[in-house]
């Protein structure tokens, strides 16, 4: 498939819509989320810190993902966007984990947010693992976001060194996607049927 962003966005788009509140969604889900958690414990990483997100009803991971890392990761951060198209970020408390619902309200986008204390960009350079939403994302990690940049964004002002993972269903892996020269990529990605894919910049 070839295309603008555009075009690869409202055909991810469609498509999920057409799966959102089906059986088949719940098992991949399902499956995503088991080989997120499974992910962050083969770090090795003792107590690890993990940047996620709270996925809308549409989004690879659902209900599943939070509770999963929860059982794995000592810290989860969670993004909250502000109307000046940056991100804080906010720990869940440990206290309301498995059960998250008490901690998160939705906030201007819609999206489930912690009501805690929150935080700059710069909080990334702490997380073991930073665990994105996407579109899609190619072989050599270019990741198509909605289009607004909070990621890009937000990544620009950390020093990152950890893994950048993003979560996807099986038909959103692409051989190439348009991209731009701020776009940053990921280092993996985790899909229903690949446990964690380890993308290169070809040689």
């Amino acid at each position: 498939m070839t295309g603008t962003k555009d075009q690869f966005r409202q055909a991810a788009t469609a498509r999920r819509r057409a799966l959102t509140g089906t059986p088949e969604k719940r098992e991949l889900d399902a499956a995503i989320a088991a080989h997120a958690a499974r992910t962050i414990a083969a770090l090795g990483v003792e107590g690890p810190t993990v940047a996620a997100y709270s996925p809308l009803p549409s989004e690879p991971g659902g209900e599943a993902l939070l509770k999963a890392l929860g059982e794995v990761s000592a810290r989860i951060l969670l993004p909250l966007s502000l109307n000046d198209g940056t991100l804080r970020w906010a720990p869940l408390r440990p206290e309301t984990r498995p059960d998250l619902s008490p901690d998160l309200r939705p906030g201007a986008l819609g999206i489930l947010e912690p009501t805690g204390p929150h935080f700059p960009s710069t909080v990334l350079s702490e997380c073991d693992a930073i665990i994105l939403p996407a579109l899609g994302v190619d072989r050599r990690g270019n990741r198509l976001g909605k289009g607004a940049g909070y990621y890009d964004r937000a990544l620009v002002e950390s020093s990152i060194s950890c893994p950048l993972i993003a979560l996807l269903y099986d038909d959103e892996v692409h051989d190439a996607l348009p991209h731009d020269a701020h776009d940053i990529p990921v280092t993996a990605v985790i899909t229903p049927s690949q446990k964690f894919l380890e993308l290169r910049e070809p040689e």
